[in-house]
């Protein structure tokens, strides 16, 4: 009884620091890729937001719904 307990307990803790080197390998691989310049978050803000006139468009329709 007390050692499936025992093994229950540590299979959880193994478990739960695998998650967390796992989760500080993808830290370091996005920071990475943010320092080679792979993940460039300015240029993808300028690029999405060449083409935004639908947000334009819905405040128009919200607008003019209200003078309506």
């Amino acid at each position: 009884m007390f050692g499936q307990i025992l093994s229950s307990v540590t299979g959880l803790a193994t478990s739960w620091l695998d998650s967390k080197a796992q989760q500080k390998l993808l830290e370091t691989e996005i920071k990475k890729k943010q320092l080679t310049g792979e993940i460039d978050w300015e240029l993808e803000a300028i690029r999405s937001a060449q083409n935004s006139w639908k947000d334009e468009l819905c405040a128009i329709d919200y607008a003019a719904a209200l003078v309506v």
